[in-house]
């Protein structure tokens, strides 16, 4: 068992191209850049979630559209992974090679553009997330609190809500 092992380790530092290094680099560098872009794009436009959730009278009608487009930029996304990550030995239009393009692999373009559709669909995934979480807490949390001056009011609620959220995303792995 233990030459099993220490053959594929073997086989696989000598014969890098046996699982797909250059596939492995870049689906670890695409999930990079789709973590900062998706960063960033909340820093800049959270605010304006924020804003339309406050605005929008209807709550159940912002929740149903954050919960639509949350999952139609989830299903979207994991169906464009796959064009990107195709799995050895299974058919796939983007694994032809052509030329004809300048010069330049047909699959890299196209892949390319996959994967900026995918970058939109995750930040549309990330801020209607945002404003689902921000829909919910302006309902429940204001009937959960106490009134005013009593011990656990809004403003205490509030802070012990953040600290609560805040540990639990350093804490997850």
């Amino acid at each position: 068992m233990s030459e099993f092992f220490s053959l594929e380790i073997t086989s696989l530092f000598f014969h890098p191209e046996a699982v797909g290094w250059h596939t492995l680099l870049m689906t670890k560098l695409m999930t990079l850049c789709s973590g900062i872009v998706r960063t960033l794009a909340l820093v800049c436009f959270s605010s304006m979630v924020g804003r339309w959730v406050d605005q929008n009278p209807n709550r159940l009608k912002t929740l149903l559209s954050t919960i639509s487009v949350n999952r139609v930029a989830v299903i979207g996304a994991s169906i464009l992974w796959y064009f990107i990550v195709n799995p050895r030995g299974s058919p796939s239009p983007l694994t032809l090679r052509n030329n004809e393009a300048g010069g330049v692999d047909v699959p890299v373009i196209l892949k390319g553009g996959i994967f900026s559709v995918i970058l939109i669909l995750g930040i549309l995934e990330a801020l209607s997330a945002s404003g689902n979480m921000l829909s919910m807490e302006r309902d429940w949390v204001v009937t959960a609190a106490a009134p005013d001056g009593a011990a656990y009011d809004l403003t205490h609620l509030n802070s012990v809500m953040r600290r609560v959220d805040l540990i639990c995303k350093l804490i997850a792995p």
